[in-house]
C-alpha cells in the first residue's frame, strides 16, 4: 500500500516589518511622507496612530494611501504642511488573521526659530 501526503502551500505569516522603528526630521511648514512597508499574508489592516491617537484620515492636512504588494502590504501617511504639534510617536499597526505588529516612527518637525532684537 502506498501513502500518499499532500503538502500545503500556505505560509500563515502575521504581519512583520523590516525595521522596528525610524526616526524621521523635518522643517515646518514643509510636506513629509511616512513609510509602512508590512510584509505578510494578506488581508493586511492598517492603523495609524500619533501619539497613542488614531488617525482621522478626514483630515485636510492627512493623506492616507494603501497598496496591496506581492510580499503584504504598503501604507504612506502624507502629512502637508507640518507643524510643531506634528511631532511626536507615530505608528503603523498591521494585522492578519495570524497576528499582529507595529512600526514606530518618531517625527521631529523643527520650526523656525526667528530672531528677536531687544533694545
Amino acid at each position: 500500500m502506498k501513502e500518499i501526503l499532500w503538502k500545503t502551500s500556505f505560509n500563515l505569516e502575521p504581519p512583520r516589518f523590516e525595521h522596528g522603528s525610524k526616526n524621521i526630521s523635518t522643517k515646518r511648514e514643509d510636506a513629509v511622507t511616512l513609510l509602512c512597508e508590512v510584509f505578510g499574508d494578506n488581508p493586511i489592516q492598517i492603523i495609524w496612530t500619533h501619539n497613542m491617537n488614531r488617525l482621522d484620515a478626514s483630515n485636510y492636512r492627512l493623506i492616507i494611501s494603501e497598496a496591496k504588494t506581492e510580499s503584504g502590504m504598503k501604507s504612506q501617511l502624507y502629512i502637508r504642511q507640518t507643524d510643531r504639534q506634528d511631532s511626536g510617536l507615530y505608528k503603523c499597526q498591521a494585522e492578519n488573521t495570524f497576528g499582529r505588529s507595529e512600526l514606530v516612527i518618531y517625527l521631529a518637525v523643527q520650526g523656525n526659530i526667528k530672531n528677536k532684537n531687544v533694545w
